[in-house]
């Protein structure tokens, strides 16, 4: 396998000549359940696809660290993108302070490309033409958050210019047609002050970075974010940030459970907020909710908010957002918004129990947020329409045919190793990569990057994979060494 799960004695599956033997089984039961707007939480089909992705490499990010740097030095790969060319990656190392480059020019054959100190921490990176714009946290507290954009040269891997931000920052993206970028100045809560309550001062916004001329004459507007949300409206948190073909930012407040589009074009305040909307709330059955090393999926939720992580803009109008949670809720999936009009698809259990299915779901997140969907990414293969969605706990990306928002169609799921959290499809090279940010040197666990291609058959990784609804639960694989 390819990663290190907490496993169970009591959730583990026996492969004995030949034969599973499934310790805990369920009855099948109707888990269907409409949410408050009438939507129904439909389980997503699996669809035979004639084509596949299928893992080509992982590449340790320590063998970017310097030759004379200890192998055990923490460093990470969280969020990525790729060089206009399509040949080299570029990833954010908070631990380590820097961005790292890695060579794709043989992609089953990844090389190290060196890495550029940040002087601060990087948050998150994506490029434009030449350039990578890099988000760098430098906030020495939460009550006096601060961060800057650093500009830099991928030719000649140095900086460029900084532009400072007013806060911290979480999340960047450059607009298809490279004139903008958008950066979400999150300006996080202390989870120790008042257990985490919001809300706590100051509150974020979004920058508006116009990329007309030169790296040092790009200017930064600001667009206040402030009344928007029902659930502190005076502390909005954005968390990721996504821009369309028409120059319209969506923004996800994941702790005020909001979405938030911007017109990026516009410079008068008064109509820079195309349109907002509360995520809403699911509910939420034939899941599992109670930590005791047994996966039992006999548990039920009730409203529990979505607060969205990561947003892409999969068509025009239509955004797909991943529930990941962070203050107060959590829905365990994904969900489709059309801008203007609202929820059109909710995953509902059908995401969790992909995870169960599989063998990845982690039980000892039940009475949290389950598997943890944190990631998602659109991109279109020639003629096909991929959405990707991380699993931040599960260790792994589920792969879906969408078309339009009414019936994704589940086609794979792709193992990784822990903490998926930067997601990248790069069509032009048949290409997906993953970026697993979670870093033990200790217990033997690093961090990597993993690239998928996609090709025709179906992709080869050796599991079990349980039938019926809601699946038989299992967790490890033994006899197979």
């Amino acid at each position: 396998m390819y990663l290190s799960q907490r496993l169970s004695l009591a959730t583990a599956v026996a492969v004995v000549l030949g034969t599973a033997l499934p310790v805990y089984s369920l009855n099948a039961q109707d888990t269907g359940t409409p949410d408050e707007e009438g939507q129904n939480l439909a389980q997503t089909k699996r669809f035979l696809s004639p084509l596949q992705f299928e893992r080509i490499a992982t590449f340790p990010v320590y063998l970017n660290l310097d030759s004379d740097s200890d192998l055990k030095t923490e460093t990470a790969a969280e969020i990525i993108d790729v060089s206009k060319d399509g040949k080299t990656l570029i990833y954010s190392d908070s631990p380590g302070g820097k961005v790292g480059f890695i060579d794709i020019r043989d992609p089953d054959n990844p090389q190290p490309a060196g890495t550029l100190g940040m002087g601060g921490e990087p948050t998150s990176v994506a490029v434009v033409g030449r350039y990578a714009l890099v988000a760098v946290n430098t906030s020495h507290s939460y009550a006096n958050p601060s961060g800057h954009l650093s500009v830099v040269d991928m030719w000649n891997r140095v900086e460029v210019t900084t532009l400072d931000l007013g806060g911290q920052p979480d999340s960047v993206a450059v607009s298809p047609d490279g004139r903008y970028a958008a950066v979400a100045i999150e300006n996080e809560r202390d989870e120790d002050l008042d257990d985490g309550a919001l809300p706590q001062a100051p509150g974020g916004f979004l920058q508006i970075v116009d990329l007309t001329g030169r790296p040092t004459n790009w200017r930064v507007r600001t667009v206040n974010l402030n009344g928007l949300a029902d659930i502190a409206p005076y502390d909005p948190e954005p968390e990721y940030v996504d821009i369309n073909e028409r120059n319209i930012a969506a923004v996800t407040l994941q702790e005020n459970n909001h979405l938030v589009y911007v017109d990026l074009t516009s410079i008068d305040d008064s109509d820079q907020i195309l349109n907002h909307y509360s995520a809403g709330a699911v509910d939420l059955d034939a899941i599992d909710t109670v930590e005791d090393d047994v996966i039992r999926l006999t548990g039920s939720l009730s409203q529990v908010k979505r607060e969205p992580d990561a947003v892409s803009w999969i068509s025009r109008n239509l955004v797909a957002i991943a529930n990941e949670g962070d203050y107060e809720g959590g829905s365990r999936g994904f969900s489709i918004f059309h801008r203007q009009s609202g929820l059109k698809f909710d995953s509902g259990n059908s995401y969790e129990h992909i995870a169960v299915r599989y063998g990845h779901y982690p039980e000892s997140r039940s009475e949290n947020k389950g598997s943890e969907p944190e990631g998602v990414e659109y991109g279109r293969y020639g003629s096909r329409d991929f959405l990707f969605v991380g699993s931040e706990r599960g260790n792994f990306v589920a792969v879906y045919r969408i078309d339009g928002a009414s019936d994704p169609q589940f086609v794979q799921l792709l193992p990784v190793t822990n903490g998926p959290e930067g997601l990248k499809a790069i069509p032009e090279r048949n290409l997906f990569v993953v970026a697993s940010e979670v870093e033990d040197a200790g217990e033997g666990l690093r961090s990597t990057v993993t690239l998928f291609r996609l090709q025709a058959g179906q992709a080869s990784y050796p599991t079990l994979v349980s039938e019926g609804e809601p699946p038989i639960a299992w967790g490890a694989l033994s006899a197979l060494a």
